[in-house]
């Protein structure tokens, strides 16, 4: 935004300008879902993606079975020859479940093979379609529970859903490509047009006084209504006119108008920033400072946390270079000091002493200007674009990202918790540096009182309610919706008696998936059941009236290998004979035992 700001500043000259902002009303309850599809659809195939490793015979059968009563729209689309064909029409109409066949050659089975192979236009073509039918189907079907009822989502996207949030960003790239079209053939051209989601941020040359929009042109008022317009400031006029183009694009989104004159002080907030007109001795300027919300806790990161000081030092002088940067370069120093008087004041608010507050707004005013230096010599702009030396910034990120310890000449890295004045890392930093190993010792946070208190949803239920629900049901430990988890299952009647009475596993998905498969297999495929093969050993083959449990032993996000490694050490320090488990398994992980000889 500031970097955007500096660019029209730079082809301002003696030019009037206005600025404003708008944002959509409710943008995912808004949305007109087929409308919004069918956009985001255009706007991923006239992109720039690209897709690689596409099994294109599957595609073209999960569009064929989408489209198997709609033909006529896919000849429309001109996938009709790519697509497979029904072998009869007799029967009942083929559904997704109808892929499920583990077999390529079961799930084409009822299928004619396509007249011919795809182009690699049609091949994309074949992707957007198979992924308009994914989000179609996610769309229209979202249920939600209010209430103690299941209830189906009857219009727009459900705000919970992360999908909703992707669609809704393509949408709008769309919508914010039509608001300037339209714009452009009124001839109102936008200087700058900013915008994240539903916000949007323009700069543009003011609409004079006494014209309006009438029947989507830009059209002289009548002479009655010239006097209240000549009132009226030139970005109010402005902004309603383009509030006007914006809400004819589409029904189902609507925006709300935003501009300096709306404020006392003649500044208009957005984001973490005000922002003005000021005429200056170099002509019109957009000008900017800091802003925060009214509401806005004061509290920073508290003195007391459980960081490393050089963590606290870090993100302290950041945020006090982040207010820096927020105020134009032209804005007088009394403004600036002003708003690091107030950070300092927060500071103090959050336990921090005038000696250490000092010597982080000291260490802010020197980076800044080290950063005004570089600008000076050309080394950097103050405020960088987004492709301001794009594939080496990226590359440095990446080398931080992996090598960042290596700085000082360190080979590795070890990580120990946070302790009163940094006590426990001096104490292994000195037996390093006496052992003449190259390794930094970097202290970790602790947990906070927050995270071992506070629960974040109180009113949960400790039970989902589902019969099918083996955790559940049989009264377990932990959460039956989380996913990447280490489980247990044991047998109740063994509890007091020294035999395989557990079963340690794991899976990706989640405990009540996999437990759902448990009881499947338990009650119809008994010679693949673990449970079924304990009651056949250890309980003379009697299955009726036997009780197991099953419980969550840990959470593995997004770690598959640790996720697996936990499983192999749980069932590996079983005592013998404890487990169900047979450690032949193929996805059992012997692990090695590390021996120090004395």
């Amino acid at each position: 935004m500031k970097a955007e700001i500096d660019r029209v500043n730079a082809t301002l000259s003696n030019k009037k300008i206005i600025i404003g902002s708008a944002d959509v009303k409710a943008l995912y309850l808004s949305l007109d879902i087929p409308f919004t599809i069918e956009k985001v659809c255009k706007e991923v195939l006239e992109s720039e993606l690209k897709f690689e490793g596409m099994w294109y015979e599957e595609i073209g059968l999960y569009i064929a079975v989408n489209y198997v009563n709609k033909m006529h729209e896919l000849e429309e689309l001109g996938l009709d020859e790519v697509c497979p064909t029904r072998d009869t029409n007799q029967g009942k109409k083929p559904t997704v479940q109808s892929l499920t066949h583990d077999s390529w050659e079961d799930r084409h089975s009822h299928w004619n093979d396509p007249a011919r192979q795809p182009t690699e236009e049609e091949k994309r073509k074949m992707i957007i379609v198979a992924l308009g039918c994914q989000m179609k189907a996610v769309m229209t079907n979202h249920d939600y529970i209010f209430n103690n009822e299941i209830r189906k989502q009857s219009k727009g996207g459900p705000i919970g859903l992360d999908l909703t949030g992707s669609i809704a960003q393509i949408f709008m790239i769309w919508w914010n490509k039509e608001l300037r079209r339209r714009l452009e053939l009124l001839e109102i051209y936008l200087l700058m047009h900013k915008s994240y989601v539903d916000d949007i941020n323009v700069a543009l040359t003011p609409i004079e006084a006494g014209y309006q929009l009438i029947e989507g042109e830009i059209k002289a008022m009548h002479e009655d209504n010239l006097e209240k317009a000549e009132t009226t400031k030139d970005d109010e006029r402005t902004m309603k006119i383009l509030q006007e183009v914006g809400n004819g694009i589409h029904p189902s989104i609507q925006v709300t108008i935003d501009y300096p004159t709306n404020y006392e002080e003649q500044k208009m907030p957005t984001l973490d920033l005000k922002i003005w007109v000021e005429d200056t001795e170099s002509g019109c300027r957009i000008m900017h400072e800091h802003y925060s919300k009214p509401m806005a806790t004061p509290a920073l990161l508290n003195q007391r946390s459980a960081l490393p000081w050089n963590t606290k030092r870090t993100v302290l002088t950041q945020e006090a270079l982040r207010i820096l940067l927020n105020c134009s370069r032209e804005l007088p120093w009394e403004l600036k000091a002003k708003h690091l008087s107030k950070y300092s004041a927060r500071m103090q608010f959050s336990g921090y002493e005038k000696k250490f507050r000092a010597e982080i707004i000291r260490s802010a005013l020197n980076a800044y200007e080290k950063l005004r230096r570089a600008e000076t010599d050309g080394e950097r702009p103050l405020y960088r674009p987004k492709t301001w030396k794009t594939l080496e910034r990226e590359k440095e990120r990446k080398e931080k990202k992996n090598n960042w310890y290596k700085k000082g000449g360190y080979d590795s890295v070890m990580f120990v918790p946070a302790t009163p004045g940094s006590a426990l890392m001096k104490k292994y930093r000195n037996e390093v540096e006496k052992s003449g190993l190259k390794i930094r010792i970097v202290e970790k946070a602790g947990m906070s009182l927050k995270q071992q208190l506070q629960r974040s949803d109180p009113f949960k239920p400790l039970r989902c309610g589902r019969e099918d629900c083996f955790v559940c049901t049989s009264g377990g430990k932990g959460s039956c919706k989380a996913m990447e988890v280490n489980y247990l299952i044991s047998c109740e009647d063994c509890e007091e008696m020294e035999s395989e009475r557990n079963y340690k596993g794991e899976t990706s998905r989640t405990s009540y998936v996999r437990g759902g498969e448990h009881l499947d297999d338990f009650e119809k495929k008994r010679d693949k059941s673990v449970l079924w093969k304990h009651c056949r050993d250890k309980h003379n083959g009697q299955v009726e009236g036997r009780k197991f449990r099953m419980d969550v032993l840990g959470v593995y996000k997004e770690d598959a290998m640790l996720r697996q490694i936990a499983e192999a050490v749980r069932i590996q320090e079983s005592p013998t004979g404890t487990i169900m488990n047979d450690k032949t398994e193929w996805n059992y992980v012997r692990l090695p035992n590390l021996v120090q000889e004395e």
